[in-house]
């Protein structure tokens, strides 16, 4: 099974339209998550501001946890084989 994601609205009628075209090309059943705003939810920077000041990562600032260097990893990426 393949995954896309776009974003779309419930129209009145309770019919979901998406905002642009898929790229499918085969016709048949699908499954559909949808994900909606609630009243109760953060906005973006809600979020991104109570993660900006969430303590439960403070430790990560400590200099003994700098345990690695760029000489441990091996590199990587796209075209290498």
């Amino acid at each position: 099974m393949k995954a896309i994601e776009t974003i779309g609205f419930i129209t009145r009628d309770n019919i979901i339209r998406l905002n642009e075209k898929s790229n499918i090309t085969k016709e048949g059943d699908v499954k559909v998550i949808i994900l909606y705003k609630d009243d109760d939810d953060l906005s973006d920077s809600q979020l991104l501001k109570a993660a900006a000041n969430n303590t439960e990562f403070d430790f990560l600032n400590d200099e003994s946890e700098n345990i690695y260097t760029v000489k441990d990893g091996k590199k990587f990426g796209y075209g290498e084989r």
